[in-house]
């Protein structure tokens, strides 16, 4: 589990523990700062959320666990993570970011698995949730526009494109 905690039956995990059906479990040395989001993409945990740090490595935000500690994917990005999920078998990150390394990825981007990518030219508010429905990525948040185009707090990807989702 993740979020906004210290402790978890007793043990000092700062923001993350792992639960083994009786007993509360260290992830390593934790978080410097919230975690906002976990899923598992291609057979390991990802943790995205406001953290910068685990412990002395820099993780920028978004990281992943390889079973005894917590790695940086790439760059991480420069703004808080909200939400994760996998789309045509890339992880998917949405939040308040603008960038990742020198790239520009207006608060949505995805991890090929050792490049971070923007998904078109990204959305101009926060992206608070992502999941996939019927083959399309579909994006939630605080935003009204996807380049060009008109778009009311939700949006899907066509693989090609943003485009709206009724008015």
């Amino acid at each position: 589990v993740g979020g906004v905690f210290r402790f978890a039956g007793g043990l000092d995990c700062n923001s993350i523990a792992s639960w083994d059906g009786s007993d509360w479990h260290l992830m390593s040395s934790g978080m410097n700062n919230s975690i906002n989001s976990l899923i598992v993409c291609s057979g390991e945990l990802i943790a995205g959320g406001g953290f910068t740090k685990t412990g002395s490595v820099d993780v920028n935000r978004v990281a992943r666990w390889d079973g005894n500690g917590w790695q940086p994917l790439g760059a991480g990005l420069n703004g808080v993570v909200n939400a994760l999920t996998v789309y045509n078998d890339e992880l998917i990150v949405g939040g308040n970011f603008t960038k990742t390394g020198g790239i520009d990825a207006n608060r949505i981007a995805r991890w090929n698995g050792s490049n971070w990518q923007p998904i078109g030219s990204g959305l101009n508010g926060n992206v608070y949730s992502l999941m996939v429905y019927k083959n399309e990525l579909i994006a939630g948040g605080h935003f009204t526009k996807a380049g060009g185009t008109d778009i009311n707090y939700i949006a899907r990807w066509d693989v090609n494109s943003w485009q709206p989702m009724g008015s």
